[in-house]
């Protein structure tokens, strides 16, 4: 997911990072995955990873929310 989203390939890092989350459930890929949709502009995608990582106690939720609340 990581190598698409280097080389601007969203839609396909988008695809993956779904797969991803699907079937495993690491918290940074659903922090990538929450970056990805908000570089896409699906909000409410974007949102609802954001409260899912925020309940699953994130360490660095503060500074994924700057970055994604910024824009």
């Amino acid at each position: 997911m990581g190598n698409r989203v280097s080389v601007g390939d969203l839609e396909n890092a988008r695809k993956f990072g779904e797969r991803a989350v699907y079937y495993g459930y690491k918290t940074t890929d659903k922090g990538l995955l929450c970056a990805i949709y908000h570089k896409l502009g699906e909000y409410n995608k974007r949102d609802s990873l954001l409260y899912e990582l925020k309940k699953l106690g994130y360490e660095n939720i503060n500074q994924l929310e700057e970055v994604l609340l910024k824009n």
